[in-house]
């Protein structure tokens, strides 16, 4: 419930809450990202970076 309402935390804590939105879309984005680019740089992976 905190992280939804950092409100009633001290001052100096509310900056160390994340807000939820930043949270959902941080983690699919950890997840997709590096497929996406694994599949688009595949020629230069597969060449050995030449």
């Amino acid at each position: 419930m905190l992280l939804l309402a950092p409100a009633p935390l001290p001052e100096r804590r509310q900056y160390y809450v994340p807000p939820p939105a930043g949270g959902g879309l941080w983690t699919p984005v950890m997840l997709v990202a590096p497929v996406v680019v694994c599949f688009a740089e595949w020629p230069w992976i597969r060449s050995g970076g030449r």
